[in-house]
């Protein structure tokens, strides 16, 4: 830990502090620094990118999000819902201004909310671009960072080492093989898919690969208060799915695989190269196929073919409202669907749960959701993943208990409450 610069890779980002409507400088003797090792950065814009740590600590929106991920104002001091158009109408607190002391005004709103966080106790924030992780460990290590979030392999370096403290934390990030439905092998094989789900041995995965530290996915929602468990987990069952590809009129063959039609039963997981956890779990589960009989491999590709793969180790999951990761994701022909999944009652539950605000009308669409989700899957899910977040013991304040996001987002919620000894 070092007195004078918060660093948090290559990006140098210098805070202001600002209140509701007054702009206070910082006056500190000595200033304090943190040390953040982050993956790189193409742009900073919050309404286009939701997984960068970077955006709370130099955007404010109109809402925010509490510890327990519950909404709370921001920008707005309230908010009204119009049933009958499906409207919100915003308060703006009348003392909200930008740093140069000019008003928010709802011609700002319609752009973006831009706000500098107040730090009150961390004067200057440096984001230092570390994109692989077993360099983000060593510079931790050697006091080039003070906080990062690391593989759970790296991050045991660090348990018995009093000057570094080590965050286990939830996370609402799932990882699960997705099936590209457009693609000719599936259009004809999607009966198989179920087979594919009762074959992984997730915990099996979860041991080797993330040391435990996760737990075994059967849905999307399943960190979310709108989570229905009474649904098909598809709990390892290597027996039930040879069931299924018999069933479906495969026939084992002499070199140990299933064959249908004459065509070998199989396909290929595309992985992105550089995320060495999705890579091993990848690799596991391809030979966990293998031993009940489906020629599954792993390839790293260069770049993301979404249309030409066959299938891909996929990550998503919101701590948010559960509209978050599920209309775009498995709704037909959203933005975020990259598997090209479509399924009518999937789209009628998710347009009902997302337009109404009635709790109890939620939960049962949600909840229709999920049944159908499970009795035709769009992936084959693995594991929710902890964050292993590895801080210099000097950094005090960060709460251990909120449920981080997608690729672990989320830790610098509460960094005005941080301070540094």
């Amino acid at each position: 830990m070092k007195k004078g610069l918060l660093t948090m890779a290559g990006v140098l980002l210098t805070v202001s502090l600002v209140s509701a409507g007054t702009t206070v400088p910082v006056l500190a003797e000595e200033e304090t620094t943190l040390v953040y090792g982050s993956g790189d950065y193409t742009r900073i814009n919050p309404a286009m990118d939701e997984h960068g740590e970077i955006n709370i600590l130099i955007f404010n929106g109109l809402t925010a999000h509490d510890g327990d991920n519950q909404v709370v104002p921001g920008l707005a001091e309230s908010w009204d819902f119009d049933d009958e158009t499906n409207t919100y109408t915003f308060h703006m607190a009348e003392d909200a201004k930008w740093q140069d002391g000019e008003p928010v005004t709802a011609e700002d709103v319609k752009f973006t909310i831009e706000a500098i966080m107040d730090p009150e106790n961390i004067d200057k924030i440096v984001f230092k671009i570390v994109p692989d992780d077993n360099a983000k460990a060593l510079q931790l290590k050697s006091g080039e960072l003070d906080l990062a979030l690391l593989t759970p392999k790296d991050a045991a370096a660090f348990a018995d080492d009093e000057a570094y403290t080590c965050y286990d934390m939830k996370t609402s990030d799932y990882r699960g093989i997705m099936f590209n439905f457009g693609n000719e092998y599936w259009q004809k094989n999607r009966d198989l898919i179920p087979a594919v789900c009762y074959g992984l041995d997730r915990q099996a995965i979860i041991d080797a690969v993330i040391l435990g530290q996760g737990m075994p996915a059967y849905g999307p929602l399943q960190r979310n208060i709108y989570n229905y468990e009474d649904v098909e987990h598809y709990d390892y069952n290597p027996e039930k799915a040879k069931e299924i590809l018999e069933a479906a009129g495969c026939e084992m063959g002499d070199d140990g695989f299933y064959y249908r039609d004459g065509e070998k039963v199989g396909f290929v997981i595309s992985v992105s190269a550089g995320d060495q956890v999705r890579i091993d779990m990848a690799q596991i589960a391809a030979q966990e196929l293998k031993e009940i009989g489906m020629d599954v491999s792993v390839e790293i590709p260069a770049q993301t073919d979404w249309a030409g793969q066959m299938a891909f180790l996929i990550g998503w999951g919101s701590p948010f409202d559960a509209d978050d990761h599920t209309y775009k994701v498995f709704g037909t022909d959203k933005g975020a669907n990259y598997s090209g999944y479509s399924n009518a009652d999937v789209d009628k539950y998710l347009t009902e749960a997302r337009q109404s605000a009635d709790p109890e009308v939620r939960a049962e669409a949600y909840a229709n959701f999920q049944k159908a989700l499970a009795e035709d899957p769009a992936y084959a899910m693995i594991c929710y993943i902890d964050a292993n977040y590895v801080a210099d013991s000097n950094i005090k304040g960060i709460d251990p208990d909120t449920i981080m996001g997608h690729h672990g987002v989320g830790i610098f919620w509460n960094v005005a409450d941080w301070t540094i000894e």
